[in-house]
């Protein structure tokens, strides 16, 4: 990581108190990735811009080692007014780069679509589609996305067929219907190959199950704190998922 930098899109995923005055932030960054800084004597003083969440910024830094010192920082535009269940998906995908994505590993890719999925929750698209949209991104960048178009004997995914989707591995056709999160038909692979993402409504049960043991596989079992209020919010019980079978 380069000890100065100035001018680099970022957003706020996470701050804390640091002695009485300053904060330790995760930010995360086109062109550093995700990056904890030490914003100094910022508790207390007056600023025209607050290091908030959703907040897209410019930011400037400076000094060597893991902590270097954040030295300016500026609006690009107004924060993203999240509210009710758009909020606790915002907090959702921070929770998902702070737990995933190691620090001073950049993609840009990766930072446009958390800009996208932000400007996707404040108007009127699908939740879902919006959420699943940045998985498959996220997943994209780790290396670990299964393929939305061919199956592990380089066949064409067919819509009508049924397939089991094991982590790090090509989808296999199976006989269906499904029995876990991890086999689904064809039509909702097939869905994730195409941008913008829609998911259709027959398939989004299905869907955001695959996700949830992929992102699980991902977390080594370690649950989600947004997941856990998901549930909370909806009144539903966590439900084990089960494992991949082969």
């Amino acid at each position: 990581m380069t000890p100065r930098a100035a001018q680099v899109p970022a957003y706020v995923l996470h701050a804390r108190a640091y002695g009485e005055t300053s904060q330790l932030v995760e930010l995360f960054t086109a062109a550093a990735g995700r990056l904890g800084v030490l914003a100094k004597g910022v508790r207390g003083r007056r600023r025209h811009v607050t290091l908030q969440p959703f907040q897209p910024m410019l930011v400037s830094w400076s000094g060597r080692g893991e902590l270097p010192v954040l030295t300016e920082w500026e609006a690009t535009r107004p924060p993203f007014a999240l509210r009710g269940e758009a909020l606790l998906g915002g907090f959702y995908l921070s929770e998902l780069l702070m737990r995933l994505c190691r620090r001073h590993d950049a993609d840009p890719a990766l930072f446009a679509a958390y800009g996208q999925a932000l400007h996707d929750l404040v108007t009127d698209r699908c939740l879902s589609s919006t959420l699943r949209s940045f998985d498959k991104a996220l997943l994209g960048s780790l290396g670990v996305a299964p393929s939305w178009t061919h199956d592990g004997d380089g066949e064409a995914i067919r819509a009508d067929r049924w397939y089991r989707c094991a982590p790090q591995a090509l989808p296999r056709p199976i006989l269906g219907p499904g029995r876990s999160p991890w086999e689904v038909k064809g039509v909702a692979l097939l869905a994730f190959a195409v941008e913008p993402l829609v998911i259709p409504p027959d398939s989004r049960a299905a869907v955001n199950g695959l996700f949830r043991a992929l992102i699980a596989e991902q977390l080594g079992g370690a649950p989600l704190r947004t997941r856990a209020l998901w549930q909370a919010m909806h009144r539903a019980p966590a439900q084990p998922l089960p494992q991949p079978e082969g």
